[in-house]
């Protein structure tokens, strides 16, 4: 690989993020989501570990997410019969390989390991909520540090039992991964969105995806977007480089999951996208559509 790899495998892309990172930051904080139907559960990914509770009610839970750290993800799990936790995790990490056919292989294996029930993709600056409705059974937290391409998941275990409510709580719009040929596109209800909202979020691509917002320059277009992208794909430079800040929202779905996401984000002009790595080329998702320009207000 060149010298823009495609490091950010599972989650979304580290190097484009980091250079979005070090041009602009990271917008306002957020501060916290508003209240939902079920259990409202707070989880802490800090630099020694993972605060969170070791049970849940089955029904509707909503992951309320912090993170001292600047960039990290918060996955929840539920491994498929006769895969085992040390080598999904593995194989997670080498999501982010800089060898094409090893994330090929690696995004495979994960997306066979493991049904995914979202989760968030958090910065230290901003808390974000993932509410879902969980059958009982035995479920991890993994926590990924998707800037890097080395650092260990941080993980716990969680039981799902007991009885809980099953309702989602009402939304303010909704994202539906949807499959267009081979590859993934994002339809996005209405053409703004509150920044302090909740959305629906459904897959229904047929591969793994997530829904991640990242700040953009004003007057950033389509083509600007997909330039960047080619750029990335090719290991050549970009041409620009709109990108305003690190991602925040929903970590990945599994096909046919839905959740519903929380966010309390700054107004102004984002690029929704799914960078998730897809098996058949290697890429994250986004390179080859899978985004939508909206405008949170």
């Amino acid at each position: 690989m060149s010298r823009f790899p495609a490091r950010r495998g599972l989650l979304a892309g580290a190097l484009l993020l980091a250079a979005a990172a070090q041009m602009a930051g990271t917008p306002g904080a957020a501060s916290a989501t508003g209240a939902a139907t079920g259990r409202v559960v707070d989880v802490v990914i800090g630099e020694g570990g993972l605060s969170a509770p070791s049970t849940l009610p089955e029904g509707a839970v909503t992951l309320r997410v912090r993170s001292t750290r600047p960039a990290v993800a918060l996955l929840l799990v539920r491994l498929r019969t006769g895969h085992s936790l040390d080598v999904y995790l593995r194989d997670l990490v080498l999501t982010s390989s800089l060898d094409l056919e090893e994330r090929k292989a690696a995004s495979r294996a994960v997306e066979a390991a493991a049904d995914q029930f979202g989760g968030a993709v958090v910065t230290s600056a901003a808390v974000v909520a993932c509410t879902q409705v969980l059958p009982h059974g035995r479920y991890y937290l993994v926590a990924f540090e998707y800037s890097s391409a080395t650092a260990t998941p941080i993980v716990r275990e969680v039981s799902v039992e007991g009885f809980g409510g099953r309702a989602y709580p009402a939304v303010d719009g909704s994202i539906v991964h949807r499959r267009a040929g081979t590859h993934t596109r994002l339809e996005v209800s209405g053409a703004d969105l509150p920044g302090h909202g909740r959305f629906r979020v459904f897959n229904a691509s047929g591969g793994l995806n997530e829904a991640v917002f990242v700040p953009v320059a004003p007057g950033t277009t389509e083509d600007e977007v997909r330039a960047v992208f080619d750029a990335l794909r090719n290991g050549t430079p970009p041409p620009s480089m709109p990108f305003r800040g690190r991602p925040v929202g929903l970590a990945p779905l599994s096909p046919g999951r839905s959740a519903v996401l929380h966010v309390e984000l700054p107004a102004g002009p984002y690029l929704l996208l799914s960078h998730i790595v897809d098996p058949r080329t290697g890429h994250p998702r986004a390179y080859d559509g899978a985004f939508h320009l909206t405008s949170l207000t």
